[in-house]
């Protein structure tokens, strides 16, 4: 028979019993005897691989791996196994971790809970992924689904065949945003602001189009007014798929340059009396009185110190050809608007050193060329 040869116990009991009609080419589920209680039915091939023919008939049967019924069917695909002579075996879509790249995410891999022969796992092949993990793109956690796992099976010699499902992580890629450094001069007004950032960490061809937000900026460089080093702090943007990186900037206010102090116009030489010599050596011919202006022009080509308070005789340098060059004396004391001679003689200068009112220096210079006085004729003037 398609289920047991014989019966002819009359004790004996079989029932919620069925056999493949199509492969054991058997119509009847005993070959011979009929005594007892027999409840056997013939199935065709393709319902005896049906789970709710033997549930509905009181089986302990279930179709997912890993639980304690005593019969496992691959639906579809297999009739009731003992589930007692299978190995147990895991597989699961393995987790996927990934940085956001800008790329859609697609595929997966398997992986077994303990070392397991493929060949016993019937259609392995077929498997493909699903879940929200196919096509993601931006930073998240999707669900990576083993697609068309029910198609694979094993048989009474293999595996009860348990799937899970897998997990996809997109983290965040790394966008460094750092604040370029500026400078200043001392103005007297509070700093505002940046001098713009740089990016660094865009993928996939991707900008600043991307970020949300307003970039601003903090730090001790805000509103500050002197001279010193301060820190530009950038801030105020956001991104759905990057984790953004801040690097501070430096902000230097530099002293102002010193204050040229403002030249004043060089006042105009005042015209100096000529003084005529003897080029034979005579010394000066015309001895008239010289009048010193008051605050006459300082400085000139003989710019040297003749102290009027004593009587060292002094050289007169050679002439200017074109003419007298100035004269010139101290600041701080000078002489007021007095006629002073051009003394020849001791006894004259001494004469005329009492009559002395106030300390200066005074350089008196003779228009005739290459002549020099000789050296007892020139003495300080008072």
């Amino acid at each position: 028979g398609g289920l047991v040869g014989k019966q002819d116990n009359a004790a004996g009991i079989i029932k919620n019993s069925f056999w493949n009609t199509n492969t054991s080419g058997q119509s009847n589920g005993v070959g011979s005897g009929s005594i007892g209680t027999i409840v056997v039915s013939g199935k065709s091939d393709s319902e005896m691989k049906q789970m709710q023919l033997f549930s509905d008939a009181g089986w302990d049967i279930v179709n997912t791996g890993g639980s304690n019924a005593v019969w496992r069917i691959y639906e579809g695909d297999t009739a009731p196994l003992l589930r007692g002579l299978l190995t147990p075996l895991t597989l699961t879509a393995q987790d996927v971790v990934k940085t956001y790249d800008g790329i859609a995410y697609s595929g997966g891999n398997v992986s077994g809970s303990t070392l397991y022969d493929p060949t016993k796992i019937h259609n392995f092949s077929n498997i493909n992924y699903g879940g929200s993990a196919q096509g993601a793109v931006n930073a998240g956690e999707y669900v990576l689904v083993m697609n068309n796992h029910n198609s694979c099976y094993s048989d009474q010699r293999g595996y009860d065949l348990i799937f899970q499902d897998g997990s996809l992580v997109i983290n965040k890629a790394l966008l460094t945003v750092a604040a370029n450094d500026d400078a200043k001069t001392y103005d007297g007004i509070a700093y505002a602001g940046g001098n713009g950032v740089i990016f660094d960490g865009f993928v996939n061809g991707e900008s600043s189009s991307v970020l949300g937000g307003a970039l601003a900026y903090g730090g001790t460089s805000q509103g500050a007014v002197n001279p010193d080093n301060y820190i530009i702090s950038p801030n105020g943007l956001t991104a759905d798929n990057y984790e953004l990186n801040y690097i501070d900037g430096r902000l230097v206010i530099n002293n102002p340059p010193p204050t040229v102090p403002t030249v004043s116009t060089i006042p105009t030489i005042p015209t100096v009396p000529v003084i005529t010599v003897d080029p034979n050596g005579g010394g000066i011919v015309d001895n008239d009185d010289v009048k010193i202006p008051p605050k006459p022009y300082i400085g000139g080509p003989f710019n040297n110190s003749l102290p009027i308070d004593g009587l060292t005789d002094y050289s007169l340098p050679v002439a200017d050809p074109v003419g007298p060059v100035g004269l010139g004396y101290s600041e701080e004391d000078y002489f007021d608007d007095l006629d002073y001679s051009i003394a020849d003689k001791d006894e004259d200068v001494q004469e005329r050193k009492k009559k002395k009112t106030k300390k200066g220096n005074v350089l008196v210079k003779t228009v005739a060329s290459g002549i020099r006085l000789p050296a007892n004729q020139w003495k300080n003037i008072y």
